[in-house]
């Protein structure tokens, strides 16, 4: 037979019941707070305008030579530039390119040393004079699930590697 005391919840159950809820909450407040955040300062789709590269070896005008994607049309430029992980300007991967118009790269170096002939450091200019820019166009594939077709344009590893 049970007794009366037998039918009372343990003081131990009840306040682990407590803490659950309180970490439900405090989960669903933080959700509910992430989500206000997003619908207030909406997804930015500002293009900046930046120099007009001059590009030697186009994906589009050289068909055929591996460095396009077939079948698949690129994604919109708005989407390319105003989706990217810089934290250093902001956790919110849609407005990092209305925070960064403006950033200055002038001074920035890229050193090569180590086990290589001519050890070297390059400037931005020193690194546009090794080779003219080519053109390429690839499908990125994130781990993050998002996938996009865009072009890239830059030197080509193997012109750096030559030079040192």
């Amino acid at each position: 037979m049970t007794s009366p005391q037998d039918e009372i919840t343990p003081a131990s159950t009840y306040f682990n019941r407590r803490t659950l809820l309180q970490g439900g909450l405090l989960a669903a407040s933080a959700v509910a707070t992430g989500a206000v955040y997003r619908a207030l300062n909406g997804m930015s789709m500002d293009v900046a305008a930046t120099k007009k590269l001059e590009i030697a070896g186009s994906a589009s005008s050289t068909a055929g030579d591996g460095y396009r994607v077939q079948g698949e049309t690129t994604t919109p430029l708005a989407s390319i530039t105003n989706y990217n992980n810089f934290y250093e300007f902001t956790t919110d991967k849609d407005g990092v390119a209305k925070r960064a118009r403006g950033f200055v790269t002038d001074g920035w170096k890229i050193v090569v040393d180590g086990r290589v002939h001519l050890p070297r450091v390059f400037d931005l200019d020193d690194l546009r004079k090794l080779a003219p820019t080519e053109e390429r166009v690839y499908r990125m594939r994130c781990v993050e699930t998002w996938s996009m077709v865009i072009p890239w344009a830059g030197l080509p590893l193997a012109k750096l590697l030559d030079a040192v």
